[in-house]
C-alpha cells in the first residue's frame, strides 16, 4: 500500500502543476484576446465611421461601403470567438482547475488516513510487543516449525 501511495502522490506532484499552469496560461490567453477585443471593437468602430462618412461623397460611396462591411463582419467574427473563449473558459479551464484542487484534496485525505492507520497499526504492535504477545507467539511458532522440521512432518 506504501508503494501505491507513493506513486500515486509522486504522480500527482508532477501531474498537477502541469495542469494548474495549463490552467494559468489559458486564463492568460483569454485575458490577452479581451484585450485584443477591446483593441479590435475601437479599430473596426473608427472604421465604420470612416465608412459612413465616405457615403456621404459621391467619389468614395463604394469605398465607405466596402469598409461598413469590413466592420461589420469584423464584428461578427469577434462575438463569435468571444462565444468560443466563454465556453473554453467555464467548460474547460475552470473543469481543470476544480479537478486539480479536487485530486489534491484526496491525494491530501488519503495521506492523512495512510498515515493514522500506519500510527494505529504500530501503536498496536508496540503494545503486543510491551505485553510480551507478540515474542511469545514467535517462540510458539519456533518451537512448532522446529518439531516439524525434526519429525518431517
Amino acid at each position: 500500500m506504501m508503494v501505491l501511495f507513493w506513486v500515486i502522490q509522486n504522480l500527482m506532484d508532477q501531474f498537477n502543476p502541469g495542469l494548474q499552469q495549463l490552467v494559468t496560461l489559458g486564463n492568460g490567453y483569454i485575458k490577452a484576446f479581451q484585450a485584443l477585443a477591446l483593441t479590435s471593437e475601437a479599430y473596426f468602430s473608427t472604421l465604420a465611421k470612416m465608412g459612413e462618412q465616405a457615403l456621404n461623397t459621391l467619389s468614395s460611396r463604394s469605398l465607405g461601403d466596402v469598409l461598413i462591411q469590413i466592420s461589420e463582419t469584423q464584428r461578427k467574427l469577434t462575438a463569435e470567438v468571444e462565444g468560443v473563449f466563454r465556453w473554453f473558459h467555464v467548460e474547460v479551464l475552470q473543469a481543470m482547475d476544480k479537478n486539480v484542487k479536487l485530486d489534491e484534496e484526496y491525494i491530501e485525505g488519503s495521506r492523512r488516513v495512510y498515515e493514522l492507520e500506519v500510527r494505529s497499526q504500530a501503536a498496536a504492535l508496540e503494545r503486543q510487543l510491551r505485553r510480551g504477545a507478540f515474542r511469545d507467539s514467535l517462540v510458539s511458532l519456533c518451537i512448532h516449525m522446529c518439531i516439524n522440521l525434526h519429525f518431517g512432518l
